[in-house]
């Protein structure tokens, strides 16, 4: 067997052993390159068929990655297959775990970019420029810290580096930090729980507790809403996590519920007739459509009906001017037949001394 004699193992290189290195080295090389093949053609083919174009990103992202890490492991397979190497097997096994260790963090960070690329164009098509886009760089931003955070700690434990003292001084410096910033992160976690759940939306009218306004914006930290009376209201996220909110825009239709009285001297008939006159009235208003309308009690100075309807719309000034035109149309009704609304009236009758 031929041996040269070097600073390797005992003394000696086995060239048998190299020749071996040298085929599994070319076997990995021929490998990666089929593998570039397969991604380059068939993979991205098949990618290009589907209707979204986040696959073809990621297999192209895929393609550098791959085949540099198959002939890291060539490399190192090849390294095994000498052992003449001696000591010097251990700096090829940590160079190329270090290697591995940035293209793996690479290829990570590369996939964890097109992902929230993808999601934020996607975003942008629907004119979606709220909370959703901030939490989706802020997710990105955080996903690359991790993942690179990650690699570093590898790449100390596999140069042998004791990272114990570290973790624990990390450990308390990051219980100090959340301590510090405990407000901040509960409102980034009420922002999270709303891009999530989605309880509102930007436009949406709600009433969040004895607040009422329209959503003009969700933010990191809090949400901004627009009064009626058109100031500007702003609600700490974490506050708003512990508060009712309604929120009117859900609503498919409105139900309308109301009372009025008319006087004790209207005629039986035309008390009979109001219901079916008012309902006829209200189903002749576009979106709305009647429910019920009954005499339903005798009040202390007013015969009382109720009506109920429904307004088939989510928005509120189309709610109040339907309101309004129904109202209206219901004093016209009772102008045309001689009914008089009722009010509050007292009648005095006063006796002079003697009558009887």
């Amino acid at each position: 067997m031929n041996r040269a004699n070097g600073a390797f193992g005992a003394g000696s290189i086995d060239w048998g052993e190299v020749f071996v290195g040298l085929a599994v080295l070319a076997a990995f090389v021929l490998a990666a390159l089929l593998v570039l093949l397969f991604i380059s053609r068939f993979a991205s083919r098949l990618a290009k068929r589907s209707k979204t174009e986040l696959d073809d990103k990621v297999v192209q992202a895929l393609k550098l990655p791959a085949f540099l890490l198959i002939l890291v492991t060539g490399f190192y397979a090849a390294a095994l297959c000498v052992p003449s190497l001696g000591a010097y097997l251990i700096y090829v096994r940590k160079g190329s775990g270090a290697i591995a260790t940035l293209i793996g963090a690479f290829l990570a960070s590369r996939i964890v970019n097109i992902i929230a690329g993808w999601y934020s164009e996607k975003l942008s098509r629907r004119k979606k420029e709220d909370v959703s886009a901030k939490i989706v760089r802020t997710t990105r931003n955080v996903a690359r810290v991790l993942v690179w955070t990650a690699a570093a700690f590898l790449l100390l434990d596999i140069s042998e580096i004791n990272i114990g003292p570290l973790v624990t001084s990390l450990g308390i410096s990051g219980i100090i930090v959340a301590i510090a910033l405990q407000s901040v992160l509960a409102d980034l976690m009420t922002s999270f729980t709303i891009y999530l759940d989605r309880p509102f939306e930007p436009g949406d009218y709600v009433y969040i507790d004895d607040l009422k306004g329209t959503i003009e914006k969700v933010g990191l930290y809090s949400t901004r809403l627009k009064a009626l009376r058109g100031e500007e209201i702003v609600i700490s996220n974490k506050e708003l996590r512990s508060k009712t909110v309604q929120n009117f825009k859900r609503m498919a239709r409105r139900r309308v519920a109301f009372e009025i009285g008319v006087t004790y001297d209207t005629p039986a008939q035309k008390l009979k007739d109001i219901p079916g006159k008012i309902k006829t009235l209200i189903d002749e208003v576009p979106l709305a459509s009647a429910d019920r309308a009954h005499f339903y009690k005798f009040g202390p100075y007013s015969l009382d009906f109720e009506i109920v309807y429904y307004i088939n719309t989510n928005d509120y000034t189309t709610y109040m001017d339907i309101q309004q035109q129904i109202n209206i149309a219901i004093v016209e009704l009772f102008e045309r037949e001689g009914i008089e609304f009722a009010y509050p009236t007292q009648t005095l009758i006063i006796e002079r001394p003697g009558n009887t």
